[in-house]
């Protein structure tokens, strides 16, 4: 009868502290994910052909308005915020891409975490490699537009390449907010 009466009165003091906010409450995160729009290389905007020998270029600076949907989920308590940079490609080049995203133009390819989101991924013939990384969460917090641009190294594998319209750098960034649902 004691052991009983024990249980359920630890049973009514566990549930009053669930609901009181006590520190022994569940707390409840959910990953919310999300795309970033990030423009294609079209390699044949930047040279017609491509030497063994290294050949750099930087791509036109892009930007794309913080949607509301975004911004809604910017602006909640997040725990974590990661980036999957997706990239492929299906032309013969070696070389290394750096993609950059940042609230304010002058800070593209910065390698301070506050201040852009920069990544160097290795190129190679790919259907898909994904290069995961740590955003840091105050980044985007603030911003109302987001700025892209790419810096690439290219050299051909296999003596000099002539670049096509279908000869591009492919790229993707999908974002995963791991939010706090309570608190």
């Amino acid at each position: 009868m004691r052991i009983r009466h024990a249980l359920a009165s630890l049973t009514v003091i566990l549930a009053g502290a669930a609901c009181s906010g006590v520190p022994f409450a569940p707390k409840w995160n959910v990953d919310v994910y999300f795309p970033l729009r990030y423009p294609d290389v079209a390699l044949q905007q930047y040279t017609m052909v491509i030497p063994p020998s290294n050949v750099s270029f930087t791509t036109a600076m892009d930007s794309d308005v913080v949607s509301s949907g975004t911004r809604q989920i910017l602006d909640e308590d997040i725990d974590s915020l990661k980036a999957d940079v997706i990239f492929s490609t299906q032309t013969n080049i070696a070389g290394t891409l750096d993609v950059s995203i940042a609230p304010a133009k002058a800070n593209l390819f910065s390698v301070n975490p506050a201040l852009a989101l920069t990544v160097t991924i290795p190129l190679r013939v790919t259907a898909g490699d994904t290069s995961h990384v740590t955003v840091n969460i105050g980044l985007f917090k603030q911003a109302n537009v987001l700025y892209t641009q790419s810096r690439a190294t290219v050299r051909s594998n296999s003596g000099f390449l002539t670049v096509g319209p279908s000869d591009k750098l492919t790229l993707r960034v999908d974002l995963t907010a791991n939010v706090k649902l309570s608190k």
